[in-house]
């Protein structure tokens, strides 16, 4: 996985987070999925954070 930010020197954050199949980077049947987020610098941010930390300590993101 990986996460790249951006900040438009304004009030917002660019983030594109994308998930590859390991060790498969130049296979012919590689996959890849790539997602860009773009958030206000203030409050949404804190919001992603908070929600990105109970979804990667719940129990059940344990189990999965």
């Amino acid at each position: 996985m990986t996460v790249e930010a951006t900040h438009d020197a304004r009030s917002y954050v660019t983030l594109q987070i994308a998930i590859r199949a390991h060790g498969r980077l130049y296979a012919t049947d590689a996959w890849s999925a790539t997602i860009v987020l773009t958030l206000a610098a203030g409050e949404q941010m804190t919001a992603l954070v908070c929600d990105v930390r109970v979804l990667l300590t719940s129990p059940r993101a344990a189990t999965s």
